[in-house]
């Protein structure tokens, strides 16, 4: 990820004023939490956690009530609790720039009709083409 004031793309070129910090979920990995920082030129991206199944099961059962209030607030009928929240900081970020990277992030109507089983194999260029998925 580069930091939308930056002149060139790297991964390490977010200046010391550019900030983000995100939860999300990646096609090719359903089941996994994915949490995204960055400052200055740091970024970490890495699997954090798996998101809750449907009430009633184990993983449900077994999460802390505060999770589950949580995966409530955001459950949704086909994705479960699966979201994406992202934040930006910074001066001068470009949100036209930063807006376009995001949209073309997004899964086709082709792609999402693949579902669950589909995403799996598709390509991952955040974290990599693992058999663990």
């Amino acid at each position: 990820m580069t930091c939308p004031d930056s002149p060139t793309p790297s991964a390490t070129s977010c200046s010391a004023s550019c900030a983000a910090g995100a939860t999300f979920w990646l096609a090719s990995r359903p089941a996994a939490g994915v949490t995204w920082r960055s400052a200055g030129g740091h970024l970490e991206i890495r699997e954090a956690d798996r998101w809750l199944e449907a009430p009633a099961s184990p993983a449900w059962e077994a999460a802390f009530p505060q999770r589950r209030t949580l995966a409530c607030w955001f459950w949704d009928e086909y994705y479960g609790e699966r979201r994406n929240e992202i934040a930006f900081t910074g001066a001068g970020l470009g949100l036209d720039r930063i807006a376009g990277a995001l949209v073309s992030a997004l899964l086709t109507g082709g792609e999402l009709s693949l579902g669950a089983g589909g995403w799996r194999v598709m390509h991952d260029p955040l974290l990599g083409d693992m058999q663990d998925r």
